[in-house]
């Protein structure tokens, strides 16, 4: 071969060469998302979800009070209907504007058709722990059950109840809206007007394999969880909600049934649905007795001991994140144990006879614990309040 076509070729081989390397590659959000502003207040964020291997999405309703120099913000996680998507919501002003009057971050991630669980149409119930994950981490969102809700309508009310049921240490209420939790079961013992086509691509046609997916078989595990159901008069959903909350009974499960006028409908049934658990979302965060250290519905003298014995460790979790959530286990924490201390729960069925008042030898506790004070520095900072809905 003649050198000069020995050039050429190795000029060809360059060329080429560049033009891949110059070629825009896909972008990828996995480790970078990116967060563009909605409306006030609501934010979308776009990351490369590694389950699906394709780009997703989910919106963000922030709290009034929101500060991202604050860990552990309570959250409620808010999935949609089949057809919808994670913009469904917040695009409605009025809808928008109720989500707003929460006291918690709201995440509304994006589930296609996919009921929200893994099956033949792809591994959607693990991509919503990809997608909480990414959530957390930009958001600072809490671990902490007593601080973690979820709810969804339709397709979403299915998946919250079916994702709280496999996920039951992570949540304290649930609460699907005009939700198909009946279901997939077969359709004959449901009145003519309450009967919901079985979705064979998530499901499969196999009668068998049905059993394993309906929540209806699963309610134990939503014991411990504020339970709130909300369906509507001529919704074709009733029945299946109505014996949701017979089983629920059965079980010992305290919940609320709420029938509200309307149908199985995203603008009517939907639009009342949304202030009722934005209500009961505030109230359940609202529990959470501050000083409360060991998690026994009363501020005594034992939260002490624990707030001494972790005295510096930097995850609230110790003291079962009912400090002020900042700068981990302070003597800030060891204030509102002080403030509050005689304080009981709503939730405390029985006190032990003496637990409210100190004994005696609890004066040289507080001597002992005022000294600790003094050669401590106290942190300053931002207090994270949850209040209940006016």
């Amino acid at each position: 071969m003649r050198p000069s076509v020995i050039t050429a070729l190795l000029i060809a081989k360059l060329l080429v060469a560049a033009l891949f390397a110059c070629a825009p590659s896909k972008r990828s959000f996995a480790d970078d998302p990116v967060v563009q502003t909605l409306y006030n207040r609501v934010q979308m964020v776009t990351f490369r979800s590694t389950v699906l291997e394709q780009d997703k999405s989910f919106t963000v309703v922030l709290p009034q009070n929101y500060d991202a120099a604050i860990d552990d913000w309570p959250v409620l996680f808010f999935l949609h209907g089949s057809g919808r998507h994670e913009r469904s919501l917040v695009d409605v002003q009025s809808k928008r504007d109720a989500l707003k009057a929460g006291n918690y971050v709201t995440i509304l991630p994006d589930g296609d058709r996919s009921w929200w669980i893994d099956s033949p149409y792809g591994d959607y119930g693990t991509y919503l722990e990809e997608t909480f994950a990414v959530a957390e981490n930009l958001y600072k969102l809490s671990s902490n059950p007593k601080h973690r809700a979820i709810t969804g309508w339709s397709m979403g009310g299915y998946g919250a109840v079916r994702y709280a049921q496999t996920h039951a240490d992570e949540f304290s209420a649930v609460s699907p809206i005009i939700g198909v939790i009946d279901y997939p079961r077969d359709q004959s013992s449901f009145p003519e007007d309450q009967r919901y086509d079985i979705r064979t691509e998530i499901f499969t046609s196999n009668p068998s394999n049905w059993p394993a997916h309906n929540p209806m078989n699963f309610v134990q595990d939503l014991s411990g969880m504020s339970v709130q159901l909300i369906t509507g008069t001529t919704a074709f959903d009733r029945t299946m909600n109505q014996n949701f909350s017979a089983q629920l009974t059965a079980a010992d499960i305290d919940h609320t049934l709420t029938i509200l006028e309307g149908g199985h409908s995203f603008d009517v049934t939907l639009e009342n649905a949304i202030p009722l658990v934005v209500a009961h979302t505030n109230a359940v965060f609202a529990e959470t007795l501050l000083g409360d250290f060991n998690g026994d519905n009363i501020v005594n003298l034992a939260d002490y001991t624990v707030w001494r014995d972790n005295l510096g460790a930097t995850d609230e979790s110790l003291i079962f994140s009912a400090g002020d959530g900042l700068n981990g286990v302070d003597s800030a924490d060891y204030e509102l144990w002080k403030t509050n201390f005689g304080a009981v729960s709503a939730n405390a069925s029985s006190l032990p006879t003496g637990s409210l008042v100190p004994e005696p030898g609890s004066l040289m506790v507080f001597a002992i614990a005022a000294i600790a004070l003094f050669r401590t520095t106290k942190c300053s900072g931002l207090r994270r309040t949850f209040s209940p809905p006016r």
